[in-house]
């Protein structure tokens, strides 16, 4: 048990360290584009490539680096009418399911993603523009999103079966 509670404390220090990077990313584009909003209309001189930075940079750092520290939190979207209304063995079972979906669909997207980033760099596919971006920086942020999304969701599955079967109360029923 000493071993899962410094793992946990490991990941949710990654998970941490991502989700201030997303913070970061989220500053950065509101700054940038206020700033480019305003030489835009004040000196009709607009910042050149905040645009491309912002789309192809610091949106993906916000979406996918803050996903597992969503997940850990339960600050996603969930449906509180009807998980409200079961019992605790119901509960239980759609929280093993629920874990178990988002686990798969993270390794999935994990592989997708993964496929993409490597294609990218290998053949240093860029964005030309008024500068050329390197696509490949904007879909690591995905990768490595996905990636602690996996981690995440298969140690939560682990604690959740860990616990139960611990308990002893495997095969109870509420």
């Amino acid at each position: 048990m000493r071993t899962i509670k410094k793992l946990d404390l490991l990941l949710k220090r990654v998970e941490n360290f991502f989700a201030y990077i997303a913070c970061a990313a989220y500053l950065f584009m509101v700054l940038s584009m206020s700033f480019d909003a305003l030489g835009r209309y004040l000196f009709n001189n607009p910042i050149a490539g905040s645009y491309e930075i912002n789309i192809l940079y610091a949106f993906p750092m916000i979406v996918y680096l803050g996903l597992s520290y969503t997940y850990r939190e339960k600050a996603h979207i969930a449906i509180d009418l009807l998980v409200d209304r079961v019992g605790e063995k119901s509960k239980y079972i759609m929280s093993i399911i629920s874990s178990l979906l988002v686990f798969v669909v993270a390794f999935l997207l994990l592989i997708q993603t993964g496929g993409r980033f490597l294609t990218a760099y290998n053949l240093n596919d860029v964005y030309v523009g008024v500068y050329n971006f390197p696509l490949y920086i904007g879909y690591l942020a995905i990768v490595i999103g996905f990636l602690i999304l996996f981690i995440r969701s298969g140690f939560d599955l682990v604690l959740l079966i860990y616990h139960k079967v611990r308990r002893g109360d495997i095969s109870t029923t509420s």
